[in-house]
């Protein structure tokens, strides 16, 4: 365990970092603005400085950041294009992010302050209705996540990804979705090990569950799967699952 004066100057040393890439990321911003830098490249590396910076605020549970800088990531990652919507979203971000530097706790529910940041709709979609409800989606596999994130986002909801299952629960507890959708493989935990730990949790039983999988309920690997928990099937019949699985769970 850390003590408190180790700690003290680890986060200090860690604020002082993310201070440097948020200069970094303004004169970026900057550069896209004027069409003078590469949306992709510059994304890409974007991504992978934020994601660092991430992993390490998680480490020393610094809670607001940590959310703060996975809601960014997730808006950087594969980003293509620097449209003026994107690039006043990604500013919002520098700002918000330079606030908890400065200071990085905050008088505000956790859920609330994750359901402030922007997240990123692809652009055929930007005409979609956004609405106040936000899902998280466990899935490793990235083309899968874009699937289902788009068919989702086409429905006006927000989306979290998580790409470790082990993640999910705590991300969940400071979150509060109105709905986890999880795949049935994953890694050190499956997506049914998820379902009953999410279901046996008091903070948590009461947030609908769906599972996707390529199989039927009644086959063997799903035997353990909670039977208020809603089957996704991959492939044709997605769409459809997921419409009665909203449905089921009365999200609109």
């Amino acid at each position: 365990m850390i003590d408190d004066q180790l700690r003290g100057q680890l986060v200090r040393e860690y604020l002082e970092e993310v201070d440097d890439v948020l200069a970094d990321f303004d004169v970026t911003l900057g550069n896209l603005s004027a069409g003078s830098a590469d949306t992709t490249a510059e994304g890409k590396r974007l991504f992978a400085a934020f994601s660092v910076l991430r992993a390490q605020g998680r480490v020393l549970e610094i809670t607001f950041m940590d959310v703060a800088l996975h809601r960014l990531c997730d808006y950087l990652e594969d980003l293509t294009q620097s449209t003026p919507k994107v690039l006043e979203d990604l500013q919002h971000y520098s700002t918000i992010v330079r606030g908890l530097v400065e200071r990085s706790d905050r008088d505000e529910d956790v859920s609330a302050f994750a359901r402030s940041l922007p997240v990123r709709t692809p652009p055929d979609l930007d005409n979609v209705v956004q609405v106040d409800v936000e899902i998280m989606l466990v899935e490793p596999n990235k083309t899968v996540s874009k699937l289902v994130s788009r068919e989702l986002r086409a429905c006006g909801y927000r989306v979290m990804t998580i790409r470790e299952s082990v993640d999910s629960p705590s991300y969940a507890v400071q979150t509060k979705p109105d709905m986890i959708i999880a795949s049935a493989e994953l890694d050190q935990l499956s997506g049914i090990d998820l379902a009953c730990a999410f279901g046996a949790m008091p903070v948590t039983k009461a947030i609908p569950f769906a599972i996707l999988t390529s199989r039927d309920r009644d086959h063997a690997a799903l035997a353990d799967l909670p039977q208020s928990a809603a089957l996704l099937k991959k492939g044709a019949k997605f769409g459809d699952d997921l419409a009665d699985a909203l449905a089921q769970f009365g999200i609109t």
